[in-house]
């Protein structure tokens, strides 16, 4: 299964972000049972430094797939850590910093001009589901960038919710990604090995799958 796909889409996107996108929607798909594979497939392509990238992809899509499926897709990946690979918290350099600020920010960044139309969208079903998209998911998790890049974190973020089906939020991330410096063609294909991967693992969309 992961073999076909590669060959169809393998190409679309270069390796490391090929590898993310494929892990983060298997995972999104709840189908960890075939993150060991394509980790293998991905040391041998890359090499080991691609380990952290994907471990890292996994953690940033918690907030957006949930921890029980994130929890099960990074206990695949550890079994075919190295010995050696190190396990830090990568956070730590985050005592520092204001993550909320950064995080508002981050926010801005993603969504440009619709910002104040999204955010007063999420505040007036829950306030507390705002300050939380804040202050966690932005602020905690998605802008950290010492792992990831924006960019690849963009792409991780359009996996995560292409096999959810939830094409409002999906919208705005396929736009939000271009806001950080994917081209539309990095995006489609981020989408395209995603809606794949999802219809391999047994999702039926119930309808055409947001596009650009």
């Amino acid at each position: 299964m992961t073999t076909s796909i590669l060959q169809r889409f393998g190409g679309l996107l270069e390796p490391t972000n090929f590898y993310i996108v494929s892990v983060v929607a298997y995972s999104s798909s709840n189908r960890p049972e075939n993150i060991g594979g394509i980790t293998k497939e991905a040391v041998e392509q890359v090499g080991p430094s691609i380990f952290a990238k994907l471990r890292e992809a996994l953690v940033k899509s918690a907030p957006l797939v949930g921890f029980p499926r994130t929890i099960n897709s990074l206990r695949e990946l550890a079994l075919n850590f190295p010995k050696t690979f190190p396990n830090e918290f990568s956070r730590a350099s985050d005592e520092q910093v204001n993550t909320s600020v950064r995080g508002k920010l981050y926010f801005e960044k993603t969504y440009g001009k619709v910002t104040d139309r999204v955010l007063n969208s999420m505040q007036s079903s829950s306030s507390d589901l705002a300050h939380i998209a804040i202050d966690y998911a932005y602020g905690k998790v998605l802008s950290f960038n010492e792992v990831i890049s924006p960019l690849e974190t963009s792409l991780m973020i359009i996996a995560s919710l292409v096999p959810q089906d939830v094409n409002p939020q999906l919208r705005g991330h396929l736009k939000g990604a271009l806001n950080h410096g994917a081209t539309k063609e990095q995006v489609m294909a981020a989408r395209n090995i995603s809606v794949a991967i999802a219809k391999d693992s047994g999702i039926v969309f119930r309808g055409e799958v947001e596009s650009l």
